[in-house]
């Protein structure tokens, strides 16, 4: 990460903190240390991931990621560790889908994702596949447009039928309490793709501004990807997705509360 972004050195901080404090849970509780250790880790991650897959969620606003990184800290140590290359695949998503960098997403770029999209299918993370393709459709589609992610959104589409084709996935889950009271926190994010308009937040690249289409069409993708990962996955879904979900809960909560504040200094705008 550019460290001259003040959010960017904030984060880096807390998750260290986040670290520390994970590891030191788990101490207290008699984990021992290697275990201890392993599940401080995860939970920076964690925290991390939410906070970034928030930044791409809600670019304008830059104190909501925070909101939602502090949000992972409750399913992680309630419900267990998330799937973090699920997590990051989400995350890759978002940006290709976002141009946040600024360019279009390099070979390498694409092939990275791809391969997340193979460990999320052999793990069972259907939806996930879904959502990757979609990802790579719209950025195909959406302009500038980059055509030649029609194919990776193809090669998406077969690892998900090889998927099928493996688990034979039966009907959608029966959620519980805790399934439906996680869904209900979300609806706020709808007030906030609502209200999404021309972002103010430009690239980390060439300064341009985002596209307020890719960035709505980033917004329904999230919560989409989530909504399908329950009902296909239950409860394990959430688990594995669980800094998705504190990334849709933190910026819809933090929006719907009326604080679209902003830092003197933007994580698009190095200080």
């Amino acid at each position: 990460m550019d460290r001259r972004y003040p959010t960017n050195r904030a984060i880096a901080s807390l998750s260290l903190v986040a670290a520390i404090l994970g590891f030191a849970i788990r101490r207290l509780a008699g984990v021992p240390s290697p275990e201890a250790f392993v599940g401080g880790i995860t939970l920076a991650i964690s925290f991390f991931l939410a906070w970034a897959i928030a930044r791409e969620l809600d670019p304008d606003h830059d104190l909501s990621a925070f909101v939602a990184a502090a949000l992972s800290v409750i399913p992680h140590t309630t419900l267990g560790r998330p799937d973090l290359a699920a997590a990051l695949l989400v995350l890759l998503s978002l940006r290709i889908l976002n141009r946040t960098v600024g360019p279009a997403a390099k070979p390498l770029d694409t092939v990275i994702l791809l391969a997340l999209v193979g460990v999320a299918v052999w793990r069972g993370h259907l939806a996930l596949a879904g959502a990757a393709a979609a990802a790579f459709a719209l950025d195909a589609i959406l302009q500038p447009s980059h055509r030649i992610h029609v194919a990776a959104a193809g090669a998406s589409l077969v690892m998900l039928g090889v998927g099928v084709g493996r688990f034979q996935p039966s009907e959608a889950k029966a959620l519980t309490e805790a399934t439906w009271l996680a869904l209900a926190a979300t609806l706020p994010f709808l007030l906030l793709i609502h209200a999404t308009g021309e972002p103010r937040a430009v690239t980390d690249s060439g300064g341009l501004p985002l596209s307020a289409a890719r960035v709505r069409a980033g917004q329904w993708l999230g919560l989409t990807a989530l909504v399908a990962a329950l009902l296909l996955e239950g409860q394990a879904g959430l688990v594995a997705l669980s800094p998705l979900w504190a990334a849709l809960v933190g910026t819809g909560a933090y929006f719907s509360i009326g604080a679209p504040t902003r830092l003197p200094h933007s994580v698009h705008d190095p200080s």
